[in-house]
């Protein structure tokens, strides 16, 4: 059938009180965007445990209503490493 695309915009601000698993200093954090089998991500900020993005991203998708998005912070500092996430749905 016929699939009309949808626009969805999404703005990463930022992160604040990130967790500090280190002795000497925050991680470098950046974030993923996931959708539709499909991943987007930030730049990585310098070591802050609130970190600030202020990036937009403009996503073309197939079917907006329901689609769910999963953003993921992640961190590296020797390895990689996820400090937190949500999943939410677009409406």
């Amino acid at each position: 059938g016929d699939c009309e695309m949808g626009k969805l915009n999404i703005k990463i601000h930022g992160a604040r009180n990130l967790y500090n698993q280190e002795w000497f200093g925050t991680r470098h954090a950046y974030v993923v965007i996931e959708l539709e089998s499909r991943q987007y991500r930030t730049r990585t900020t310098d070591s802050n445990r609130n970190p600030k993005w202020e990036e937009e991203f403009a996503i073309y998708i197939a079917n907006v209503d329901n689609t769910m998005i999963r953003l993921s912070i992640m961190g590296e500092q020797d390895e990689e490493e996820m400090m937190g996430w949500v999943s939410v749905y677009a409406q």
